[in-house]
This record gives structure tokens, C-alpha cells and sequence, in this order.
């Protein structure tokens, strides 16, 4: 995995860290799978939900740590 530094602001970080509390994981996980599910949105998504099964499993597979 390649590492790298995110910067939050306060109230930001806690926002995420709630987030992440609450669907029990890491800030780094949900970090992690929100930074995927972006970046799949943005390369490989369109307006038809069709295809969000598939780009959830595609952010699934992504975000493990292997």
C-alpha cells in the first residue's frame, strides 16, 4: 500500500471520525474507501444508477488491504 498524509480540520476530522465510529472502521478506512469511491465516480461513473452495484463492488474490492 502507498502511504500518504491527509490534513483535516478540527471539526472536519470529527465529522469523519463520527462517521467512521459509527460504521465501525478506522478514519484511515473510511478515508480510504471514500477517497476510491470518488475517484470511481469520477473516472468510471454516470448519472445511471445501473451501474452503482458495481462500482460498489469495485470500491469494496479496492479498499481492502492486501
Amino acid at each position: 500500500m502507498q502511504p500518504t498524509t491527509v490534513r483535516f480540520a478540527a471539526d472536519s476530522f470529527e465529522l469523519v471520525q463520527e462517521a467512521a465510529n459509527r460504521v465501525g472502521c478506522t478514519v484511515a478506512m473510511f478515508v480510504r474507501e471514500a477517497a476510491i469511491a470518488r475517484a470511481l465516480l469520477v473516472l468510471k461513473g454516470n448519472r445511471d444508477s445501473a451501474h452503482l452495484p458495481e462500482l460498489l463492488g469495485e470500491i469494496n474490492r479496492l479498499a481492502q488491504l492486501e
